[in-house]
């Protein structure tokens, strides 16, 4: 049994682990805008997007959300190749 994706590189969030990244990257990994929630008021409670890092942390810092920002894809495959 394995598991399969549709990604080009580990760099998403526990893609090589719950927050771990146990797996080198191959290419630089993408930084964007972290998604807000969908959930209606009072649930859609926001997290501290200010922060320099955010747990929770597991072997590494590699796959936290950083300063708002959360690692996607990189930017080196374009839409054409994958």
């Amino acid at each position: 049994m394995g598991e399969w994706s549709l990604a080009t590189d580990v760099c998403a969030m526990w893609l090589g682990g719950f927050n771990d990244s146990n797996t080198a990257y191959q290419f630089d990994c993408e930084w964007v805008d972290c998604p807000y929630s969908y959930l209606p008021a009072p649930h859609n409670v926001d997290f501290d997007r200010t922060a320099k890092t955010l747990g929770p942390y597991g072997e590494s810092d590699i796959a936290t959300v950083r300063n708002g920002k959360c690692a996607t894809d990189s930017a080196f495959f374009s839409d054409s190749d994958v």
